[in-house]
């Protein structure tokens, strides 16, 4: 392949990080109504229905079947990090593995998530499903969202780390960044409490 065009396509799969971000921050956190905060997990399944699924119906559909499709896309920029980490070091790739492992699991689980809320919230009403099982499959959604914090801890400590030690030049990341990562990814540790 020509590596020039070989260039712009990691320069698109690069750009599918902040894209994935953000596009997942606005379907799954605005659209999806968990903005300011999600629905409280005190309400019984026959009030997450009425003040949270029905209301917000449309867009809550919409907003996790897209944010579904950006937890995805995630997965694209974890491998190209990946793999500019894993070109840059002769030897040992665990960082990169980590990484790349951490990635493609956060991006199942953002993914797997948003799936389960855009089940809520389709049967939500629905003559023959209870309101507590739409209940039941919202908490374990926020469960595993939260719960499997640790997935990520492993991609960003492995990426920050590589940033730290890692002294080739051109830097995938500035030293500072890598910092911002590992510190970052210890603040999820209180979801372990929930």
């Amino acid at each position: 392949m020509d590596n020039k065009v070989m260039y712009q396509i990691q320069r698109c799969m690069a750009w599918t990080g902040p894209i994935s971000v953000v596009g997942y921050f606005f379907f799954w956190m605005v659209l999806g109504h968990n903005l300011p905060k999600p629905p409280p997990p005190g309400w019984s399944g026959a009030e997450l229905v009425a003040n949270y699924y029905m209301p917000h119906r449309d867009q809550i559909l919409l907003g996790q079947c897209v944010a579904t499709f950006f937890g995805l896309l995630n997965m694209v920029w974890c491998i190209q990090l990946s793999e500019q980490m894993r070109i840059r070091v002769k030897g040992t790739q665990v960082l990169s593995q980590m990484q790349l492992t951490g990635g493609l699991l956060t991006a199942f689980i953002l993914s797997m998530c948003s799936t389960i809320l855009a089940w809520c919230v389709r049967y939500a009403g629905t003559p023959g499903v209870e309101d507590e099982l739409v209940k039941a499959m919202h908490i374990i959604s926020w469960y595993v969202f939260n719960m499997t914090y640790i997935i990520t801890t492993i991609q960003y400590v492995g990426a920050g780390l590589f940033a730290i030690f890692n002294r080739k030049e051109p830097a995938i990341f500035p030293v500072w960044a890598g910092w911002i990562a590992i510190v970052f990814s210890m603040t999820m540790f209180p979801l372990t409490f929930l």
